[in-house]
């Protein structure tokens, strides 16, 4: 199936070591997924989305799509949509100031650095429209690559797709307190367990044509006269790129109490900006006082965290 064929190197080419946002909640999430029209464009090819080989759509082409990959940046702030694009064929194109700054975190030798540099380089995100059950209204999940390899996988393995009306429910297990590569377990249900959403008129985006999710210098390439392809940028063999580090969170600790001093192995919940992290403690860190190091899961990949006790909650 060329359109299977299509999403799995989607898939694969950005993987590496509307409505209203959803975000799992801790348990069980029961979910249908939404594949969404589009017609390709000229700038499709140009932000890397459609390869041009003999098997590729061609512009005017009208396909179905059920994911957006993008990259960004999670900062404390917030994410930020990271300024290169990544194409199927593995070329970058495009300029970040966050990335450049982040080659210095990255080849520093402190450690402090290092470590700034795997919580905050820039990282692979899929976006898709779903549906909750019990809920009216559609919603964008944003989730990591674990995510996008399950559903990659399984749909090898299906004879019809699942997405859509008459699809099938996804099971979405979120356990926070649980180890980083276990936070997350999916399961399709059965056709006959799936809710009937024949009735649900479902409001579907084209994802594809959403500027969040590009650049901003890349925003003329979202209309279907597209100016020419950007050039390639070079960019190390490693993708993933980091953001500069993010306030000192000594400045935290003088509105927050102190919580106990864990212990190497204890699971811990902790504030990253404005998120909620769970992990766990790796060992104490060796310069900073009150300060830990700790394996926790963010947007769907595995990293370790500097964490100060006022951050623990």
């Amino acid at each position: 199936m060329k359109q299977f064929a299509q999403w799995e190197r989607q898939a694969t080419a950005h993987k590496s070591r509307g409505g209203a946002w959803w975000k799992a909640k801790d348990g069980e999430n029961i979910i249908r997924i939404f594949g969404f029209q589009h017609t390709i464009t000229d700038g499709d090819f140009a932000l890397g989305r459609v390869g041009r080989g003999p098997d590729e759509p061609k512009t005017g082409d009208d396909t179905t799509q059920f994911f957006l990959a993008y990259r960004h940046h999670f900062l404390r702030g917030g994410p930020i949509t990271c300024g290169t694009i990544k194409k199927l064929d593995g070329r970058y194109a495009g300029n970040c100031e966050t990335c450049d700054e982040a080659r210095e975190l990255k080849d520093s030798p402190v450690d402090a650095d290092k470590a700034a540099y795997s919580r905050m380089k820039a990282k692979v995100r899929y976006a898709m429209t779903i549906l909750p059950a019990g809920e009216a209204e559609t919603k964008v999940w944003e989730c990591g690559q674990t995510i996008i390899d399950f559903l990659i996988e399984s749909l090898k393995m299906m004879k019809t797709m699942p997405f859509g009306a008459e699809g099938r429910d996804l099971c979405v297990r979120y356990n926070p307190k649980a180890p980083p590569v276990n936070m997350y377990t999916c399961m399709w249900m059965d056709r006959e367990d799936s809710d009937d959403l024949s009735s649900v008129d479902a409001k579907v985006p084209d994802l594809w044509l959403l500027p969040k999710y590009v650049p901003d210098a890349f925003s003329a390439y979202l209309q279907a006269a597209a100016p020419p392809e950007p050039a390639a940028t070079p960019q190390p063999a490693d993708e993933e790129e980091v953001a500069s580090p993010p306030p000192s969170p000594k400045k935290a600790r003088k509105r927050k109490k102190k919580a106990a001093s864990p212990g190497t192995g204890d699971v811990v919940n902790f504030t990253h900006g404005d998120v909620l992290v769970g992990g766990t403690v790796v060992s104490e860190h060796p310069s900073e006082p009150e300060c830990y190091l700790v394996q926790g899961e963010l947007e769907g990949e595995l990293l370790e965290f500097e964490v100060y006790l006022t951050d623990i909650v």
